[in-house]
């Protein structure tokens, strides 16, 4: 019988702590609130630093094109700038040469 007694304690302690472990406390429960959050920040994050990276590289393309742009067009104006003015000194030596005659 004493046995018998022992036996059933231990099984009841085991039964109770077991329970026990089942059971979340309130700690743990906001230990893993506060996991699942940073969890979701860190997604966040990592989306809006994709986000951030993929508008500045955009950003670089469009003002790289612009500045090849505005080069290539600088350019031209300096062709037509440099053609203008081959030809009106031309047209100035023509002028002085027909006056020295």
């Amino acid at each position: 019988m004493k046995t018998k007694l022992i036996i059933m304690s231990l099984l009841l302690a085991c039964g109770t702590w077991l329970a026990g472990c089942e059971q979340k406390g309130s700690a743990e429960r906001a230990g893993e609130t506060i996991d699942q959050t940073m969890e979701a920040t860190g997604e966040r994050l990592k989306e809006a630093g994709q986000a951030v990276q993929e508008k500045a590289e955009n950003a670089y393309a469009a003002t790289k094109k612009n500045l090849e742009e505005a080069s290539e067009d600088t350019q031209e104006a300096t062709k037509q700038a440099f053609e203008k003015t081959r030809e009106t000194i031309e047209e100035a030596g023509q002028a002085l040469k027909e006056k020295t005659q």
